[in-house]
């Protein structure tokens, strides 16, 4: 049996909006930005400002990631019903748990040593 468990969430709009208007593009109100939650960053991009030039998506997505490295391992919030699944209990059942992400790994692993679970996930 496999538990999926909403781990943490972001507002991406962090992230996208200053990163729209440092290059030049109208700022994407949060509702347009939700709904490409999950998508690669350039497609973000595309879907945002229906600009297709492959070179400005790479830059958005350079820009982009450069600032989540800034801050978004303190601006993640871990939600009460995962507490539960720490390792001690999850130890005692007999299961681990894992993650699986569009998130670069590294950044994963600074949320969850930044929230003192990194020994929680195998």
């Amino acid at each position: 049996m496999i538990n999926i468990r909403l781990f943490f969430s972001i507002s991406i709009s962090h992230y996208a909006t200053p990163q729209l208007q440092k290059m030049d593009f109208t700022s994407a109100n949060e509702p347009d930005i939700l709904k490409t939650v999950g998508l690669p960053l350039e497609d973000i991009f595309e879907k945002l400002t229906r600009c297709n030039d492959i070179g400005t998506k790479k830059q958005f997505r350079t820009f982009f990631t450069e600032r989540a490295d800034e801050i978004m391992s303190a601006s993640v919030k871990i939600y009460p019903n995962v507490c539960p699944y720490s390792s001690q209990a999850v130890t005692i059942e007999g299961k681990k748990n894992a993650i699986v992400s569009t998130k670069y790994r590294y950044r994963i692993e600074e949320i969850l040593s930044h929230h003192n679970m990194r020994d929680d996930v195998c």
